[in-house]
């Protein structure tokens, strides 16, 4: 019986250690099992500055990351294969003794190098969007738990008697 008052009366306290707002991969964010979109979150936290800024500048990173690494992966691969699918005929050239064939110029691989480079560089931006936005997310969860503790909560506990038995009522 100890027990089980003792578990009813703490269940009030571990309601509210609960963080609302979570964080899963790909910079997406739930409440309650419930996708936040962007539109979402503008509504909930639009005055506080600091939430949408780290918000914001994680979707920034995300969506340049995004940019570098998908466009410098394809200028690489695009360049990669086209010289191995469409390699160049030698040409020749009739010389006096006779047709000789001449090399082609070197390569330019400047393609390959600028395709790779933005691929390396898209690397860091790319972690580095994630620890954005779980930033704001904890900022979000202390700002509910904070607007939590600024509400006052009147819990009365009444001991009830009748003829069945003695009871304890929880009002909220």
């Amino acid at each position: 019986m100890k027990k089980i008052l003792l578990i009813c009366l703490l269940t009030g306290l571990f309601s509210f250690a609960q963080d609302v707002y979570q964080y899963k991969s790909g910079g997406r964010i739930f409440e309650n099992e419930r996708k936040l979109h962007r539109d979402d979150i503008e509504n909930y936290f639009g005055h506080r500055k600091d939430i949408m800024k780290e918000y914001n500048a994680g979707k920034t990173k995300k969506t340049v990351g995004n940019i570098l690494f998908y466009s410098g992966t394809t200028i690489f691969l695009c360049k990669f294969f086209s010289e191995s699918l469409f390699p160049k005929k030698p040409t020749f050239v009739q010389t006096f003794y006779g047709p000789q064939s001449v090399s082609d110029l070197p390569k330019n691989n400047t393609l390959l190098y600028v395709g790779g480079a933005m691929a390396i560089i898209a690397i860091p931006i790319k972690i580095g969007y994630s620890k954005r936005i779980k930033n704001a997310v904890h900022l979000m969860n202390q700002e509910l738990l904070n607007q939590k503790k600024e509400q006052s909560y009147n819990i009365e506990y009444n001991i009830i008697g009748n003829s069945n038995g003695v009871g304890i009522k929880m009002t909220f």
